[in-house]
């Protein structure tokens, strides 16, 4: 450590504590020319101190602080010179805090203290301000990345499980030791029995993922491994399954080259295909197409059956119109305002149609601009589903298009139909009279 004395300032007081310095230390005395010192007393001092000593005289004749500025740049010039960066200045001269605060926020590995008298030393020693040293992250490589990675997945997981950090570390070990799923799997389920199956079973595809493991082979494998199917078979299935884009086609497909086992097969992998394509099992799509049909069935015999009261319905919606207030959308703020597609693909969505065909009727849904076009066009297209695809649209084509759209409610249609149905019973009434004065007259 270097002592910097301004003895002008502190005089043979700061001196106090010499006694104790080391051999490592230095002692650098600044006075003036003008100040009494006592010489014999500071060399005294320095005899029974280890310290190396240094006198610098100091002439400010015609100056004022000349010696407060000169010690001020020596510090600066021992920082780049010495070892030692720890200094002690020695005086009771408040100015010297300047040079304090200038090297903290410097933030360099620098200590400055000021203390009235060297005898401070062990205060000093406690005191003495560090400067911590902000230490740069290590940047990772990729493969402790992936590590990291592979231990959150594994007790993300796995955290419904209950298991304990030993636990969790084992099946970690196990994740990176094992390169075949069938080694993986089976060491999971020895060591954690039914809870061994539930983990394959989370890890299973992040597993292959990993390890570059064809999940989806490795799923058909297991799903058809009851069939005893040969490599070359499991790999025409494989090859089947990503080009299909319904259950249907995939389907077809197994069965014109698998003959009866197509059926079979498909059975057992139904589910992975439905999951990977995100399509509903060819069951459910029969189901829905059987209850469109049974409905445009329904449809068809009420439009045979409402044929008559077409013209009266009519007649109500003029009625109504020019009775009620009517809301029209602008069209560019309502294209704005609503995502068509999203909403398209919302309103028929019990139907099942497949991705390709909801693009077909947005693609349709687009360029129209009278209702009755568009109505046409999905019947065209779609037959029968076309008129259930129609009625699920129709309000929201019309506020689309800026098209004024009057709503019939259930209660107003049967008003219709009760107003159709009388002149069928007069007729049939007036039909019976006249049989009856026929009848009178033979």
């Amino acid at each position: 450590m270097i002592y910097l004395i301004d003895y002008e300032n502190v005089h043979n007081s700061g001196l106090k504590g010499i006694d104790k310095l080391t051999k490592k230390d230095k002692v650098i005395v600044f006075f003036d020319v003008l100040s009494k010192i006592d010489f014999q007393n500071i060399i005294m001092n320095i005899e029974f101190s280890n310290a190396r000593a240094k006198w610098i005289k100091v002439d400010h004749t015609g100056y004022k602080n000349v010696l407060d500025f000169q010690l001020s740049t020596y510090i600066g010039y021992l920082i780049g010179k010495e070892k030692s960066k720890e200094f002690v200045i020695v005086s009771k001269d408040c100015g010297y805090q300047a040079i304090i605060n200038f090297w903290k926020q410097k933030k360099k590995k620098v200590r400055i203290v000021q203390r009235p008298q060297i005898a401070n030393i062990i205060q000093i020693a406690s005191a003495v301000p560090t400067v911590e040293v902000v230490q740069k992250p290590v940047k990772k490589t990729k493969s402790q990345i992936q590590l990291e990675n592979i231990k959150a997945e594994i007790e993300k997981s796995t955290a419904d499980l209950a298991f304990t950090e030993v636990e969790i570390t084992d099946i970690y070990n196990r994740f990176l030791s094992n390169n075949k799923i069938e080694i993986f799997k089976s060491g999971l389920i020895t060591k954690y029995k039914d809870h061994g199956s539930s983990v394959y079973e989370r890890l299973e595809k992040f597993f292959c993922i990993q390890k570059g493991i064809n999940f989806i082979q490795i799923k058909i494998e297991e799903m058809v491994a009851d069939l005893g199917l040969s490599v070359n078979e499991i790999r025409d299935i494989y090859n089947r399954f990503f080009p299909s884009k319904t259950a249907e086609i995939f389907k077809n497909s197994l069965k014109n080259k698998f003959k009866e086992r197509g059926d079979a097969i498909y059975e057992r992998v139904e589910k992975l295909f439905c999951e990977h394509k995100n399509v509903e099992p060819l069951g459910q799509v029969i189901q829905l197409t059987g209850q469109l049909a049974i409905q445009s069935n329904a449809q068809l015999n009420a439009q045979s059956t409402a044929k008559p009261i077409i013209q009266s319905a009519t007649k109500l919606e003029t009625q109504k119109s020019k009775q009620l207030p009517q809301k029209t959308l602008q069209p560019q703020k309502a294209i704005q305002a609503v995502n068509i597609k999203a909403e398209i693909e919302k309103l028929v969505a019990d139907l099942g149609l497949s991705s390709d065909e909801i693009r077909d009727i947005y693609n349709r849904f687009l360029p129209c601009k009278k209702l009755e076009t568009f109505k046409n066009s999905l019947h065209n297209k779609f037959k029968d589903n076309g008129d259930a695809i129609y009625e699920r649209l129709e309000k929201f084509f019309c506020a689309q298009k800026g098209i004024k759209y009057i709503e019939i409610t259930a209660n107003e249609k049967a008003e219709i139909l009760t107003e159709n149905e009388k002149p069928e019973i007069e007729h049939i009434e007036n039909e019976n009279v006249e049989n009856e004065e026929v009848a009178a007259i033979s």
